[in-house]
Protein backbone atom coordinates (compact mmCIF):
# COMPACT_ATOMS: atom_id res chain seq x y z
CA UNK A 1 0.00 0.00 0.00
CA UNK A 2 0.65 3.24 -0.56
CA UNK A 3 0.93 6.51 2.23
CA UNK A 4 -0.72 8.62 0.48
CA UNK A 5 -2.10 12.29 2.25
CA UNK A 6 -5.66 12.25 1.93
CA UNK A 7 -5.41 15.27 -0.45
CA UNK A 8 -2.82 14.17 -2.91
CA UNK A 9 -4.95 13.82 -5.49
CA UNK A 10 -6.10 17.33 -4.74
CA UNK A 11 -2.47 18.43 -4.23
CA UNK A 12 -1.65 16.80 -7.87
CA UNK A 13 -4.26 18.48 -9.36
CA UNK A 14 -3.58 22.11 -8.14
CA UNK A 15 0.20 21.10 -8.86
CA UNK A 16 -0.88 20.10 -12.43
CA UNK A 17 -2.83 23.57 -13.17
CA UNK A 18 -0.02 25.25 -12.45
CA UNK A 19 2.02 23.70 -14.69
CA UNK A 20 4.75 22.08 -12.48
CA UNK A 21 6.97 18.91 -13.30
CA UNK A 22 9.03 19.12 -10.36
CA UNK A 23 8.87 20.28 -6.53
CA UNK A 24 9.72 18.80 -3.11
CA UNK A 25 8.43 17.59 -0.17
CA UNK A 26 8.54 15.79 3.17
CA UNK A 27 9.86 11.86 2.15
CA UNK A 28 6.81 10.29 3.37
CA UNK A 29 4.85 11.63 0.77
CA UNK A 30 6.87 12.58 -1.93
CA UNK A 31 6.97 9.39 -3.88
CA UNK A 32 3.79 9.20 -3.44
CA UNK A 33 2.51 12.25 -5.05
CA UNK A 34 4.98 11.09 -7.48
CA UNK A 35 2.99 7.34 -7.83
CA UNK A 36 -0.34 9.58 -7.86
CA UNK A 37 0.40 11.34 -10.44
CA UNK A 38 1.09 8.57 -12.90
CA UNK A 39 4.95 10.02 -13.14
CA UNK A 40 3.82 13.06 -14.90
CA UNK A 41 4.96 14.81 -11.60
CA UNK A 42 8.18 14.51 -9.88
CA UNK A 43 8.23 14.77 -6.09
CA UNK A 44 11.71 14.33 -3.97
CA UNK A 45 12.22 14.22 -0.56
CA UNK A 46 13.53 17.08 1.30
CA UNK A 47 14.43 17.83 5.17
CA UNK A 48 13.60 21.28 6.76
CA UNK A 49 15.32 21.92 9.85
CA UNK A 50 13.99 24.95 11.92
CA UNK A 51 11.43 27.30 12.53
CA UNK A 52 12.43 30.34 11.15
CA UNK A 53 12.69 31.63 7.45
CA UNK A 54 16.66 30.92 7.70
CA UNK A 55 15.17 27.31 8.57
CA UNK A 56 17.51 24.61 6.54
CA UNK A 57 15.83 22.88 3.26
CA UNK A 58 17.83 19.86 2.49
CA UNK A 59 18.29 16.50 0.55
CA UNK A 60 16.78 13.48 1.93
CA UNK A 61 20.23 11.67 3.10
CA UNK A 62 19.71 8.68 1.55
CA UNK A 63 18.51 9.62 -1.69
CA UNK A 64 20.38 9.90 -5.11
CA UNK A 65 22.12 13.32 -6.24
CA UNK A 66 20.66 13.47 -9.58
CA UNK A 67 17.62 14.21 -7.64
CA UNK A 68 18.77 17.34 -6.43
CA UNK A 69 20.88 18.29 -9.39
CA UNK A 70 18.83 22.15 -10.75
CA UNK A 71 17.35 22.38 -14.01
CA UNK A 72 16.13 25.28 -15.22
CA UNK A 73 12.61 25.40 -14.67
CA UNK A 74 9.64 26.45 -11.97
CA UNK A 75 9.46 24.11 -8.92
CA UNK A 76 7.66 23.93 -5.61
CA UNK A 77 7.82 22.80 -2.01
CA UNK A 78 5.04 21.17 -0.43
CA UNK A 79 4.99 22.34 3.60
CA UNK A 80 2.67 20.69 5.91
CA UNK A 81 1.79 22.24 9.37
CA UNK A 82 1.51 18.78 10.78
CA UNK A 83 4.67 17.34 9.58
CA UNK A 84 7.44 20.22 9.58
CA UNK A 85 7.03 22.67 12.26
CA UNK A 86 6.44 25.53 9.84
CA UNK A 87 5.35 28.67 10.98
CA UNK A 88 6.72 30.52 8.00
CA UNK A 89 8.23 29.75 4.53
CA UNK A 90 11.93 29.54 4.73
CA UNK A 91 12.45 33.02 1.99
CA UNK A 92 15.95 33.37 4.15
CA UNK A 93 17.34 30.49 1.99
CA UNK A 94 14.83 30.35 -0.44
CA UNK A 95 14.02 33.70 -1.68
CA UNK A 96 10.25 34.73 -1.59
CA UNK A 97 7.95 32.08 -3.63
CA UNK A 98 6.71 33.61 -6.84
CA UNK A 99 2.57 32.15 -5.78
CA UNK A 100 1.04 30.37 -2.84
CA UNK A 101 -1.24 27.53 -3.34
CA UNK A 102 -3.07 26.89 -0.05
CA UNK A 103 -4.59 23.64 -0.24
CA UNK A 104 -6.23 23.34 3.23
CA UNK A 105 -5.63 24.43 6.47
CA UNK A 106 -2.36 21.65 7.22
CA UNK A 107 -1.30 21.90 3.16
CA UNK A 108 0.73 24.81 1.60
CA UNK A 109 2.56 24.63 -1.96
CA UNK A 110 5.27 26.99 -2.27
CA UNK A 111 6.16 27.80 -6.19
CA UNK A 112 9.05 29.23 -7.03
CA UNK A 113 9.84 30.80 -10.46
CA UNK A 114 13.49 29.39 -10.30
CA UNK A 115 14.80 24.90 -9.09
CA UNK A 116 15.34 25.27 -5.60
CA UNK A 117 17.69 22.31 -5.50
CA UNK A 118 19.93 25.26 -6.37
CA UNK A 119 20.14 26.47 -3.10
CA UNK A 120 19.90 22.63 -1.35
CA UNK A 121 23.53 22.26 -2.15
CA UNK A 122 25.19 25.52 -0.52
CA UNK A 123 23.71 24.26 2.57
CA UNK A 124 26.61 22.87 5.43
CA UNK A 125 25.63 18.83 5.71
CA UNK A 126 25.56 19.56 9.51
CA UNK A 127 22.75 22.09 9.24
CA UNK A 128 20.77 19.26 7.34
CA UNK A 129 21.37 15.91 9.02
CA UNK A 130 21.63 16.46 13.00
Amino acid sequence: GTYAPTDGPRVVALVKAAGLTRGYADYWESHPLTWLSGDTVHVYPVVVRGCTATQNVCPYLYSGAAWYRAVPGSTFLILRRSWFCVSVSPTGVLGPPEQTIVVNSDTTILVYNYDIASRFASLVMDACHQ
